[in-house]
């Protein structure tokens, strides 16, 4: 796995700047530049604890997991979900209407009106 991805998306997740990112691994603002421009990957004991205490992981395994690290590639081309408890009342209508439309039961804006009223009584019923 690439450092600098792992880092860029703690960056974002909890929108902090490079420098306070630096401060919270208790490094120089430099040294952190260049592990984000992957010019240094080499990390001392003291940050690597550091980084698996932040992360609440052993980061030395995730560093070298070329699982995550295909992941954390791609992550660069996502974009985050919302995590609130009315999506879960969103996923059945949307499944529903997909599938309608796939399968030639409904046009796409008639299943998309059916899903909004689905997901609407969803949300009340919820309530």
């Amino acid at each position: 796995m690439i450092l600098k991805e792992l880092l860029s998306q703690y960056e974002i997740e909890n929108n902090l700047s490079h420098k306070e990112m630096a401060q919270l691994l208790n490094v120089s603002t430099s040294t952190y530049y260049r592990w984000l421009s992957g010019e240094s990957t080499k990390l001392k004991k003291t940050t690597i604890n550091k980084l698996s205490d932040i992360f609440d992981c052993d980061i030395e395994g995730v560093l070298e997991d070329p699982y995550v690290s295909g992941i954390l590639a791609q992550a660069e081309f996502s974009q985050p979900m919302p995590i609130l408890p009315e999506m879960s009342s969103y996923w059945g209508p949307v499944e529903t209407m997909y599938r309608s439309v796939w399968e030639g039961l409904a046009t796409p804006e008639q299943a998309a009106e059916k899903a909004l009223a689905d997901y609407n009584a969803a949300l009340e019923l919820a309530q």
